[in-house]
C-alpha cells in the first residue's frame, strides 16, 4: 500500500517519490467468468452507505495512503507544509497534497464552511495561480492566493516556496514534488480578514486528466490523447473512461501508485467504448438543458479495495463489469439491443433441466427506493434525493417495502433521482433462469440481452448473466429478467431536485421537532426529596431518518448551554434533571439529528420556571422535631451540609458537561484550525423491524484547545418497542480546564414498559477552582406512572486544600450483606425503617437519652460503673462482673 513519508513537513524528498508496483492483470482481482462486478440497481445490494470516495477533512501527520480524484469533488488535502515570513512573520505559506497524477483545475474553495469563488490570474502547463475573491482585509485587497500545481512527473519547483522559506533551504529546487498535485495557498495573515485564525479549506476540483482511448487515433480513435503523453489527456466526469484509467492504474516513476494495472490486451476495446459513448448520452432536462446520462466524481486511495472503487464507478451509471473471453468489458445502464433469435421452448436441449422462478422471496420485495447523494452546494455533503416510490408495486405485494441505496459517488440531485429509478424498476422484474441451450449459443456472452418465448413461462427478455460451455458442445446459461422500460426516463419523472429524505415518501420531512413543549416537574424519592426536572414532549416521529432528538437548555439570559439527548424519536418525550437547580428560569429549544445528514432547524427559546428542590420526610420517618435540641441542632446542621454537598456536586457536574457542550459548540462556530470526523453507520430493515449500529468520532483542535468525542449508537427496534445503547466519551482540555466524560445509556421500551439504565463518570480539573471527580448510576423501571427509580453518586470534589469525598444513595430499599452474602447487616425499608442486624461493640462508651426496644440483648462493654438514671427490666437479667462491674440504679 503506497505511502505519503512521514517526514514530509519540510518537503524534502518527495521528488520522485513513487511506491512499490502493484501487480495487476485479471488473475489478481479473482474473476471466474460472467458477471464480475455489478451496480446496486444490477446487483440488488442495498443499505446506508459509508461517505466513501469523500475526502473533506484536512489529513496530517505521517503514513497517508496515496490517491487521486475522479471527476468533480470536494477535496481537503494533505497539510504537507506551513511556512511563516516577512518582517512580522504575518506572511503564511500552506501546502496541500490532493493526489497523483495530472489534475485540471480549481473551481472554487470553501473557507471554513463559507464558498468563495476563484478568479484566474496566471496559467502554464504546470500551473495556475489563483485569486480568492471576497477574502478582503481592511484596505479591501484579497488577502488569499492559490497555485495549482497539476501533478506531472517533470513539473519543476515554486520559486515562490524556494526564495520565502524561512529558514533558507526548508524548501529547495530538488523539492518538484514529481507527479504529485498540490496547492500552494499565500495568505497575508490578518485578523480581519481571518477572525478566528486560519480555518479548514476544502477546494472544489477538476480532478485528474485522464486518457480516453476514443481519442486516440492510433487505436482506432480520433484525437491526439496517447497513453505514454499525460500532457495530451483531459479533464472527465465519464464513469466508464474513468474506471478505464483506474484498471490501467496511475504510473509514476515506471511504478504503480494508484489503481490496478491491467494490461489493455486485458479490456474489451468495443464493449468500454460502447459504454462510454452511452453515458456520454445527452439527457434532456425540465429546465430545456441537456447534461450527459452519467456523470460521476469521487477520490480514490490507494489503500481501498480494488472491487470497492470499482462498485462507486458502475453505481454511478446503473453499470456492470463483465469477464469475456478473458477481458474486462463494461456495460452501462441503459437498454441493449436484442439481437441473437428469439429462441422457443423447442430450442432448449432436450434431457437437461430448465430452472424458472417468477418472482423472488418475500424478503427481497422492493417497492420504493431512498437514500442520498454528495451536494456540491453543501460542500459534497450526503444529502437526501427525492424518494422513487411505486403505488401499483406497493399493491400487488401487500405493503410498503422500501430500501436505502446511496450514491457517494453522484454530485447531481436529477442523476441520482434516474438511477434511484432504474434500481426500483430492476428490482420489480423479479424472474430468473438457468437453460441449455445448442451450439449456436456459444456467441452469446455474459451482459447479452436475449429474448425467449415460452408457452409455458411466457414471452420475457433476459440478461445472459454467466455462460458455460460443455464438451458436448451445449451451452447452460443463467439468466435474469431484464426490460427497455426499467431504463426509461423523461422529464415528467423528474422530481424537487433538493428534497429531505424520506424511506419512500414524497411529501417533505419535517426539518424541526414537531409541537415540543417543556413542563416543569419534579423527581420525588421516597423519602420525599424533590430534585428539579424537565419534561420535554414532542409529536412522536416514525420518520426512520431521524435518529435523535437533541435539546438544548440554560438559565435565562446565560451563555452556558448544556445538551440533552433522546435516541428515541418516536418515544415522545424526554426527563432533564441533570445541572437543574430549583426554582430558576430556563430556556429550551430543540432540533432533529438525521441519517442522510439534512438541513435542520432549531425550534424557538420555550421559557419554563423549576420548582424547589426540597426534602421531605416519608410517612413513619423520625422527624428532627422529635429530637431534645442539641441532637436536633446536630441533624439539621448535617442534613442542611449533605443537601449542600449534593447541590454542590450536582451544579459541579453540570457544569463540567455544559463545559464540554460549550467547547464543542466550536464546532458550529469554526474556529477550529485542524478537525478530523469519521461517521460510520450501517443498518438493516425489513418491514417494521430495523437493527442500526452508529459510529460518529470527531477530533479538533486549535492554539489553546482540544476536544475529542467518540459517540456511538445501537439500535433496534420493532414499531414502538425499542431497545438502545448510547455511549459518549468526551475528553477536553485548554489552558485553564481539563474534562473527561464518560456516559452509557440504555433504554428498553415495549408496550408503555420501560427500564433505563443510566452510567456516568466525570474527571474535571481547573485551575484554580479545584477538581471534581464524580461517578453517577441512576436506574428506572416501570409501567406508566408506576415507575420506580434508585440511583448512587460517589464522588470526591472541593477547591485547593478543602477536598472532600461523598457517597449518595437512593433506593426503595436497602441492605448492607455481610461477606458471606447470607445476611442483611443493616437493612433500610421503603418506609424508613432501618434494621440492625450485628454485634454493637464500642470500646469506648455508648450514648443514647433514651433506648426502647422489644427485646434488648449481649450488649457488651468494656466499662467501669454503669450509671442509669432509670432502668425497667421485664423477665430479664441484669449482671455485673469484675472489677468495678457495678450498677447503680436511681429512682
Amino acid at each position: 500500500m503506497p505511502f505519503i513519508g512521514a517526514a514530509i513537513v519540510g518537503a524534502v524528498g518527495l521528488a520522485g517519490t513513487t511506491a512499490g508496483a502493484i501487480v495487476g492483470g485479471l488473475i489478481n482481482v479473482g474473476i471466474a467468468g460472467g458477471l464480475a462486478y455489478a451496480s446496486s440497481a444490477l446487483g440488488g445490494q442495498q443499505g446506508a452507505t459509508a461517505q466513501a470516495g469523500i475526502q473533506t477533512d484536512v489529513e496530517m501527520g505521517g503514513g497517508q495512503p496515496r490517491g487521486c480524484t475522479y471527476g468533480r469533488v470536494g477535496v481537503a488535502g494533505y497539510l504537507a507544509y506551513i511556512n511563516t515570513f516577512a518582517d512580522n512573520n504575518n506572511m503564511l505559506d500552506m501546502v496541500y497534497l490532493l493526489g497523483d497524477g495530472p489534475h485540471d483545475a480549481i473551481e472554487r474553495v470553501w473557507i471554513g464552511g463559507k464558498a468563495y469563488a476563484v478568479t484566474v490570474l496566471q496559467d502554464n502547463a504546470y500551473r495556475t495561480a489563483y485569486r480568492v475573491e471576497g477574502v478582503l482585509g481592511g484596505a479591501g485587497v484579497s488577502y488569499l492566493t492559490l497555485t495549482l500545481w497539476r501533478g506531472f512527473e517533470d513539473q519543476p519547483a515554486s520559486t515562490q516556496l524556494v526564495n520565502y522559506a524561512n529558514p533558507a533551504g526548508r524548501w529547495t529546487t530538488a523539492d518538484r514534488l514529481s507527479g504529485i498535485c498540490y496547492v500552494h495557498m499565500r495568505g497575508l495573515y490578518d485578523e480581519e480578514a481571518f477572525p478566528n485564525g486560519i480555518p479548514q479549506m476544502v477546494f472544489e476540483m477538476r480532478g485528474r486528466r485522464l486518457y480516453d482511448w476514443r481519442r486516440d487515433s492510433t487505436v482506432g480513435g480520433s484525437g491526439a490523447h496517447r497513453w505514454d503523453d499525460p500532457t495530451t489527456w483531459e479533464f472527465s466526469e465519464n464513469p466508464i473512461v474513468q474506471l478505464y484509467n483506474y484498471q490501467r492504474g496511475t504510473w509514476l516513476g515506471g511504478e504503480l501508485t494508484v489503481g490496478m494495472g491491467v494490461a489493455p490486451v486485458d479490456l474489451a476495446a468495443d464493449s468500454w467504448t460502447a459504454a462510454a459513448n452511452a453515458c456520454d448520452e445527452l439527457v434532456a432536462e425540465s429546465d430545456g438543458s441537456s447534461v450527459p446520462r452519467y456523470r460521476c466524481g469521487t477520490y480514490v486511495a490507494a489503500d481501498e479495495e480494488h472491487a470497492t472503487v470499482i462498485q462507486r464507478f458502475l453505481d454511478a451509471c446503473a453499470g456492470a463489469l463483465y469477464e469475456r473471453v478473458g477481458a474486462f468489458s463494461p456495460q452501462a445502464g441503459v437498454a441493449q439491443i436484442v439481437t441473437y433469435p428469439t429462441i422457443t421452448d423447442g430450442d432448449l436441449v432436450s434431457g437437461r433441466q430448465v430452472r424458472f422462478a417468477a418472482r423472488r422471496s418475500r424478503s427481497d420485495l422492493t417497492n420504493g427506493v431512498f437514500g442520498s447523494f454528495s451536494d456540491p452546494a453543501d460542500q459534497y455533503e450526503l444529502v437526501a434525493y427525492e424518494a422513487r416510490t411505486s403505488a401499483a408495486a406497493e399493491a400487488a405485494d401487500g405493503e410498503i417495502r422500501r430500501v436505502q441505496v446511496d450514491y457517494p459517488s453522484v454530485h447531481h440531485a436529477l442523476q441520482a433521482q434516474r438511477l434511484g429509478q432504474i434500481h426500483l424498476g430492476l428490482s420489480r422484474l423479479q424472474a430468473t433462469a438457468t437453460i441449455t441451450l445448442g451450439f449456436a449459443a456459444v456467441v452469446l456472452e455474459p451482459g447479452d440481452w436475449l429474448r425467449w418465448d415460452s408457452a409455458r413461462y411466457g414471452l420475457r427478455i433476459w440478461l445472459v448473466v454467466d455462460t458455460t460451455s460443455h464438451a458436448d458442445q451445449t451451452v447452460t446459461l443463467n439468466l435474469r429478467e431484464i426490460s427497455a422500460a426499467a431504463y426509461a426516463w423523461s422529464e415528467d419523472d423528474e422530481g424537487a431536485v433538493s428534497v429531505p429524505g424520506v424511506p419512500g415518501d414524497k411529501p417533505d420531512l419535517i426539518t424541526t421537532v414537531p409541537l415540543m413543549s417543556v413542563l416543569a416537574t419534579s423527581l420525588v424519592s421516597e423519602a420525599g426529596a424533590k430534585q428539579p426536572a424537565l419534561r420535554v414532549t414532542w409529536s412522536p416521529i416514525l420518520d426512520a431518518t431521524v435518529d435523535a432528538i437533541v435539546i438544548e437548555y440554560r438559565p435565562q439570559g446565560s451563555a452556558d448551554v448544556m445538551t440533552a439527548t433522546s435516541t428515541a424519536p418516536n418515544g415522545g418525550e424526554l426527563l432533564i434533571s441533570a445541572g437543574l437547580q430549583g426554582a430558576t428560569t430556563y430556556e429550551v429549544r430543540g432540533t432533529l439529528a438525521t441519517t442522510p445528514r439534512r438541513t435542520t432547524t432549531w425550534t424557538d427559546w420555550q421559557v419554563v420556571t423549576t420548582g424547589d428542590m426540597t426534602v421531605a420526610p416519608a410517612p413513619g420517618t423520625v422527624t428532627v422535631e422529635a429530637m431534645e435540641a442539641a441532637l436536633r441542632e446536630r441533624v439539621l446542621t448535617r442534613q442542611d451540609e449533605d443537601i449542600a454537598a449534593l447541590r454542590e456536586i450536582t451544579d459541579a457536574l453540570g457544569m463540567a458537561v455544559a463545559n464540554v457542550d460549550a467547547v464543542a459548540r466550536k464546532q458550529a462556530d469554526e474556529v477550529w484550525t485542524a478537525s478530523r470526523r469519521e461517521t460510520e453507520r450501517m443498518g438493516v430493515r425489513v418491514g417494521e423491524a430495523e437493527a442500526s449500529i452508529t459510529a460518529e468520532r470527531e477530533v479538533r483542535a486549535n492554539a489553546d484547545s482540544a476536544l475529542a468525542t467518540d459517540i456511538g449508537v445501537v439500535r433496534a427496534n420493532v414499531a414502538s418497542n425499542t431497545a438502545s445503547i448510547t455511549s459518549t466519551t468526551e475528553a477536553l482540555t485548554d489552558l485553564t480546564n481539563a474534562v473527561a466524560l464518560q456516559r452509557t445509556d440504555l433504554e428498553a421500551q415495549i408496550e408503555g414498559v420501560v427500564a433505563n439504565v443510566s452510567v456516568q463518570a466525570i474527571a474535571s480539573a481547573s485551575k484554580p477552582d479545584g477538581a471534581l471527580a464524580a461517578y453517577q448510576i441512576a436506574v428506572k423501571a416501570g409501567d406508566g406512572e408506576d415507575l420506580a427509580q434508585g440511583g448512587l453518586m460517589l464522588a470526591v470534589y472541593g477547591t485547593p486544600g478543602n477536598y472532600s469525598s461523598k457517597l449518595f444513595l437512593q433506593a426503595d430499599s436497602t441492605s448492607i450483606m455481610d461477606g458471606a452474602g447470607g445476611k442483611a447487616l443493616l437493612t433500610v425499608d421503603a418506609s424508613g425503617t432501618a434494621y440492625l442486624n450485628a454485634d454493637l461493640v464500642a470500646d469506648g462508651s455508648l450514648t443514647a437519652a433514651k433506648v426502647i426496644a422489644a427485646t434488648l440483648s449481649a450488649i457488651t462493654s468494656n466499662t467501669g460503673d454503669l450509671n442509669v438514671t432509670g432502668l425497667m427490666s421485664i423477665g430479664a437479667k441484669i449482671s455485673a462482673s469484675g472489677p468495678n462491674g457495678n450498677i447503680i440504679i436511681s429512682d
